[in-house]
């Protein structure tokens, strides 16, 4: 993800404002601009002006300040009739208020952002700063290359720590491939498969680049395997690749896998699509 722009959505009814504290805290660290969007039901809320107030200044100041929209309504209709819903920008969020049931639900937000914003999202329920464990989830194939690019750009000017983990499901499929990462999953870098030459390649660009990076390779159900790392990893923030863009969502990609981490996982959680070239 080269340089972007940061859309900060933040309403009302919330008493905190994760989103908006994390993502000062990034678009300075990565000097990209960012546009302020306040979305409430009612009347704007005096404790949210302020700190929309106090977040322009400081914005300002660093020469980073774009637009301030205020907008009533539901909050993802508010978001996506915004002027900036678009491929590069980065759309920081929060569900942190919500019951925990409706991140499940399918009109739930992540799940209806997750299929609508053309963008990544950057999901905020807790502060994790500063950045010192990052993971990356990758599937070994081309589609992670955004997510992986972008992490290990990050990792290099935090100084963090980035975790590349690997699920290795149970085989499901009968083809050659899917049995030969299944019976050498314990030292898949050893292979010759397209996964460990992904790897590979991935850990040679760490290395060359000094950010300091390592392989995890678990195997079993992805989402339990995804959720038992980040609960033992002490990771400040999580990173998922989609192998589709946000139109052309399928069964097949399965979006539950995404979803059930999110409801999981209280850890800022980073979806960057992969969003194919034009033929």
């Amino acid at each position: 993800m080269e340089k972007a722009r940061l859309l900060i959505a933040v309403e009302s009814q919330a008493p905190t404002y994760p989103a908006l504290e994390l993502g000062l805290l990034l678009a300075e660290l990565l000097r990209w601009p960012v546009d302020l969007l306040g979305v409430g039901r009612a009347s704007v809320d005096a404790t949210l002006a302020r700190r929309i107030e106090e977040a322009t200044e400081q914005l300002g100041a660093a020469g980073l300040m774009g637009d301030v929209l205020w907008e009533r309504g539901p909050f993802v209709p508010a978001v996506l009739r915004h002027p900036r819903a678009r491929p590069d920008t980065l759309l920081v969020f929060s569900d942190a208020h919500r019951p925990r049931w409706r991140r499940l639900a399918h009109s739930g937000r992540f799940r209806q952002l997750q299929a609508a914003w053309p963008g990544p999202l950057l999901r905020v329920r807790t502060l994790r700063w500063p950045l010192r464990r990052l993971l990356v989830c990758s599937g070994g194939l081309d589609y992670t290359l955004p997510l992986e690019a972008f992490m290990l750009d990050l990792s290099q000017i935090t100084g963090a720590h980035l975790t590349v983990l690997h699920v290795i499901e149970p085989v499901t499929l009968d083809y050659p491939l899917a049995y030969n990462v299944q019976r050498h999953w314990s030292h898949l870098l050893e292979t010759d498969t397209p996964q460990a030459q992904h790897f590979r390649a991935l850990l040679a660009r760490a290395e060359h680049t000094g950010v300091p990076c390592e392989l995890k390779v678990r195997h079993g159900p992805v989402v339990h395997e995804i959720l038992t790392e980040v609960r033992t990893g002490g990771y400040d923030l999580i990173g998922m690749g989609s192998p589709f863009s946000a139109h052309s969502l399928r069964r097949l990609f399965r979006p539950e896998v995404t979803t059930l981490v999110s409801a999981g996982a209280e850890e800022p959680l980073l979806i960057l699509r992969y969003m194919p070239d034009p033929p």
